[in-house]
C-alpha cells in the first residue's frame, strides 16, 4: 500500500534516483567526506593524545618497577672481613696460624681468606641476578611502551573507522542534502572517537597495550 502511495505522489523515475543517491551517499560519499573529516581535524589530536598516553603509562610502570634488593648488611660485614684481613697484624698473624703442616688451617681444613673471597663472589652474583631481572622488567616496560607509541596512527584509524561507522547515516543525509541538514553527531564526532576509544577495542587489536 505504502509503495503504490509514493509512486502515486512521486514518479517512480524520481523515487528510483532518489533511492540511488541516497544509496551513494550511504555507500560511499559520506563515509569518504567522514575519513576527509577525521584525518584533518581529530587524527592528529587523536594520536597526540594516544602517545602521551602511552608515554605516562609506561613512565609510571617504570617507576613502580621494584629495585633490585641489596641486602646492605651482607654488603658491610664483607667490607669489614676483607678490612680486617688487610690490615698488617691480622695479615701476621693468619700466616703465622696457617704456616707449616701444623697450621690450623690445615688442620681444620678452614681458610679464612677463602671463606671470604668465595662469599664475595656468591654476594656479587646474587647481586647481578637481583640487576639482570630489573634490567629485564624494564626492557619490557620500554618494549610495549615503543610498541604503543609506534602503534598511535593505526589505533586513531581504527578509532575513526569505529566512529565512522556509527554515524555513517548521519553522514549520508549529511552530504545527501547537499549539507543543508546538519545532524549533531557531526559537529559531535570528536566525542564519538572518544567513546570508541574509551572501548579499547582498538587498542587489542593493534596490540598498543600489550
Amino acid at each position: 500500500m505504502i509503495p503504490n502511495i509514493l509512486t502515486d505522489v512521486v514518479p517512480r523515475a524520481l523515487l528510483a534516483g532518489g533511492l540511488a543517491w541516497g544509496a551513494v551517499n550511504y555507500v560511499l560519499i559520506g563515509p569518504k567526506l567522514a575519513e576527509r573529516v577525521a584525518a584533518a581535524d581529530h587524527m592528529p589530536a587523536c594520536t597526540a593524545n594516544v602517545a602521551a598516553l602511552a608515554a605516562r603509562a609506561g613512565e609510571e610502570q617504570l617507576a613502580a618497577l621494584p629495585l633490585p634488593q641489596v641486602d646492605y648488611a651482607a654488603e658491610q660485614a664483607l667490607i669489614l672481613a676483607e678490612g680486617m684481613l688487610r690490615i698488617p697484624l691480622v695479615d701476621w698473624a693468619y700466616d703465622a696460624a696457617n704456616s707449616g703442616p701444623g697450621g690450623l688451617g690445615s688442620v681444620f681444613d678452614f681458610d679464612p681468606r677463602q671463606q671470604v673471597a668465595d662469599a664475595r663472589r656468591a654476594y656479587e652474583r646474587s647481586k647481578q641476578a637481583a640487576m639482570e631481572t630489573w634490567q629485564r622488567s624494564r626492557d619490557q616496560v620500554l618494549t610495549r611502551t615503543a610498541s604503543r607509541l609506534a602503534a598511535s596512527d593505526d589505533i586513531c584509524g581504527c578509532i575513526a573507522d569505529v566512529a565512522i561507522a556509527e554515524t555513517r547515516m548521519d553522514w549520508a543525509l549529511y552530504t545527501g542534502s547537499l549539507t543543508l541538514y546538519r545532524p549533531a553527531s557531526i559537529d559531535g564526532f570528536a566525542g564519538r572517537m572518544a567513546q570508541a576509544a574509551r572501548a579499547g577495542s582498538c587498542e587489542r587489536q593493534a596490540g598498543g597495550a600489550s
